[in-house]
């Protein structure tokens, strides 16, 4: 077993202990909760739920931050792309 899966190993069993603590902590919490098992605190009102999972896709400060530098380049070619590889 070299150095790296040695670490590997270690890591798996503190992520297993520590997540172990927090869930038992959850449920001593539910126990004491003055809710009764199985209710809710208030009526849920949603009829339906999107999720929407881009694996490799752009982040969303890249999508939806506003760029200012894209107005000044607006219709002109990109720096470097007369060295453009695409597939």
């Amino acid at each position: 077993m070299n150095r790296r899966d040695l670490l590997g190993n270690v890591y798996t069993a503190m992520t297993g202990i520590g997540l172990a603590h927090l869930l038992a902590g959850d449920s001593r919490a539910a126990s004491q909760s003055s809710h009764v098992a199985g209710e809710t605190h208030h009526r849920a009102k949603a009829k339906r739920v999107l999720q929407i999972f881009c694996p490799g896709a752009a982040s969303h400060m890249d999508l939806w931050e506003h760029k200012p530098s894209l107005e000044k380049y607006h219709g002109q070619p990109l720096p470097g792309g007369e060295n453009l590889v695409s597939f």
